[in-house]
């Protein structure tokens, strides 16, 4: 980024309104995501709520997640966890505040780290975690099948 920007930390941005994206503020995304999710459904948009909906507690459970890792894990994986999830939640889309940002998500392995020790020892609550990612695979496997946007 600085030699061909001439801006080692702040070019990357610059480019993300080309993709929908402008910065809000901190985590902004976030508290958008969750805004815009309880909108639709008022508006009786259910199934745009849905997706809405899951996308927030992703996101916001991530990052909950991260900030409470800083307990359990060496600091440098919490703060790493929550320097990954910012850019992606601090510039939400125009058509959606958190559309595509699970991808993001995704990749921040200390959310795991910290879920493994957390769930360790507690059979139903892996269980019932368990079947949460059961469910979000046939959600977007589903959503794949059919042709929509799963990322």
């Amino acid at each position: 980024m600085w030699q061909t920007f001439d801006d080692p930390f702040t070019a990357w941005s610059s480019q993300e309104s080309y993709f929908g994206r402008h910065f809000e503020g901190p985590f902004s995304g976030v508290v958008l995501g969750g805004i815009k999710a309880v909108e639709d459904l008022f508006h009786g948009l259910l199934g745009s709520a849905v997706n809405k909906g899951a996308l927030f507690v992703v996101c916001a459970g991530a990052l909950a997640i991260c900030v409470a890792s800083l307990r359990r894990l060496p600091a440098a994986y919490g703060l790493y966890g929550i320097a990954a999830l910012a850019p992606a939640l601090s510039t939400p889309r125009d058509i959606g505040p958190l559309n595509g940002s699970i991808r993001y998500v995704a990749v921040v392995f200390p959310i795991f780290l910290a879920m493994a020790l957390w769930l360790e020892g507690r059979r139903r609550a892996t269980l019932v975690v368990g079947a949460a990612f059961t469910l979000g695979l046939a959600y977007c496997s589903a959503r794949f099948g059919s042709w929509r946007w799963v990322a």
